[in-house]
C-alpha cells in the first residue's frame, strides 16, 4: 500500500506514518522527481513537525524497479 501511495499520490497528499516508540504522525508527500541516478523519488515530511525528534523529520523515498525504499537523507533542499 505504501508503494502504491508513493507512486500515485499527488504532492501534498498525507497518510499515517508509524514512528519508533509507537507514536504516529502524518507524512506529507512532496512532488515526484528524478534523482541524479535517474530513478523516481519523492520526499515526505512529518506533520506535525513537533512530534518528530529534532534530528529528523524529512524522509526521502526512491523507487528501484517495482519497489520503493526509504533512503538515507544526505541533503534535502527545495521542498
Amino acid at each position: 500500500a505504501l508503494g502504491q501511495t508513493l507512486s500515485s499520490a499527488g504532492a501534498g497528499a498525507t497518510f499515517r506514518y508509524p514512528l519508533a516508540g509507537g507514536d504516529e504522525a502524518y507524512l506529507v508527500l512532496g512532488p515526484l522527481y528524478e534523482s541524479g541516478r535517474g530513478v523516481p523519488c519523492r520526499v515526505g515530511r512529518l506533520s506535525p513537525v513537533e512530534i518528530a525528534s529534532a534530528s529528523l523529520n524529512t524522509y526521502p523515498f526512491c523507487r528501484f524497479g517495482d519497489q520503493w525504499y526509504a533512503m538515507r537523507p544526505v541533503v534535502v533542499s527545495g521542498y
